[in-house]
């Protein structure tokens, strides 16, 4: 039994299982693993179970876990991948080449951004999407919608976060000097912004600020700044991206260098767990963009490189991961059984680069054509149903 354990058990502990405080590392033993968990007499018919649910490649579907150790009482409540479904509804074409950024509203419209042309803009959402207003020149790193319906948005290599009234006015919130506002969350009752130093991202150095800011709810009081762990360790690298889930927690696309990144989240002063990708490869790294999280509480990630959408628990397990564009990528490992996991029908989403989820539940994505020497970037509208 103890060899049962160790070999299967253990191969799925970081994906699986967190309990506050505890993680599970290979250097814990079998026997204070289940006196934690449950007793030894409970485990025998599951344990028999669990080897038949184990391939012979060692592998195992999550859902199958799931379903055989249910009784655990802090296990990871996982979706059943065969019922999710993404259903097109609309697709836009914008007049821009690259969709970096884009936010819905509460009155049927929405925002979006282009480094490349550095424009942001308001368009009205009907069978064709429509110019409301459009602002030059400014070149958008992340944007939010405020509780007074104002846009929030920081700009590349820019100290202040701004705040776009209703009116057509800018004006700065918050001066972060000398350091850089990144990715912006708004919640109840507080503005959350990302912010790092002047100069190069990569790599960090003893000089390097990497932090999480919170802002009272008008944006001028800064609450609460976040950079290192309980043991005075750095936290983050660099977060583009932000959400809370609905545990109240933040979710962050933590970017590790030009090229390769991974999505955090956190629990104040700790990171509560870390996905990088389990379809990806060295060949192909994974390069999350954006992250939005379902009325059910999953997280749907934006992977750029590959044209997919990782779709994941609340507690950072990966329930499916669905590749949009044509040609059906999935590991080299994958058994027939698990395959419905990572395969969902093609919808031919290329470059899925920014997401947003409206107040009716639907997904909005959009894409990147720059790679592509294209313009017309699209913006597709599609029903989520099963997570």
């Amino acid at each position: 039994m103890q060899k049962i354990l160790d070999n299967d058990i253990f191969r799925y502990h970081n994906m699986l299982f967190y309990e506050e405080g505890f993680f599970l590392h290979l250097s814990y033993g079998t026997d204070e693993f289940l006196e934690h968990h449950v007793q030894i007499h409970h485990m025998g018919s599951r344990l028999h179970y669990l080897r038949l649910a184990v391939d012979l490649r060692g592998n195992i579907d999550p859902y199958d876990f799931h379903v055989i150790f249910e009784s655990f009482d802090k296990l990871c409540k996982i979706t059943d991948p065969k019922y999710i479904q993404l259903t097109p509804i609309k697709t836009y074409e914008t007049n821009l080449p690259f969709v970096a950024k884009l936010v819905t509203t509460s009155v049927n419209t929405l925002w979006t951004s282009c480094f490349k042309t550095t424009t942001l803009q308001e368009m009205d959402i009907a069978e064709e999407l429509t110019p409301i207003r459009e602002y030059i020149d400014q070149d958008v790193y992340d944007m939010e919608i405020s509780k007074a319906g104002d846009v929030l948005f920081t700009i590349t290599d820019d100290t202040n976060l701004y705040r776009l009234r209703k009116t057509g006015h800018i004006n700065s919130l918050h001066d972060f000097g000398p350091l850089i506002p990144k990715a912006i969350l708004v919640t109840d009752d507080s503005i959350i912004v990302t912010t790092r130093e002047k100069g190069d991202a990569w790599p960090l150095t003893e000089q390097s600020r990497r932090q999480i800011v919170v802002l009272g709810q008008t944006g001028e009081q800064k609450i609460k700044v976040i950079e290192y762990d309980r043991q005075n360790k750095r936290l983050m690298c660099l977060i583009m991206r932000i959400a809370m889930d609905k545990t109240k927690n933040i979710v962050g696309i933590d970017l590790l260098s030009a090229n390769t990144g991974r999505v955090v989240k956190f629990d104040n002063m700790s990171i509560k767990w870390i996905y990088d990708g389990d379809i990806n490869t060295k060949a192909c790294p994974f390069y999350p963009t954006d992250l939005t999280i379902t009325q059910l509480g999953n997280i749907i990630v934006a992977d750029n490189t590959t044209d997919t959408l990782h779709i994941l628990s609340e507690e950072g397990v990966l329930i499916k991961c669905c590749k949009i564009k044509t040609t059906p990528i999935y590991p080299s490992n994958i058994t027939i059984t698990q395959l419905e996991k990572y395969i969902i029908r093609s919808i031919d989403i290329i470059s899925p680069f920014s997401l947003d989820i409206d107040s009716n539940g639907y997904l909005w994505v959009g894409c990147n054509t720059c790679k592509f020497r294209a313009e017309n970037a699209k913006i597709y509208k599609l029903e989520i149903t099963g997570c």
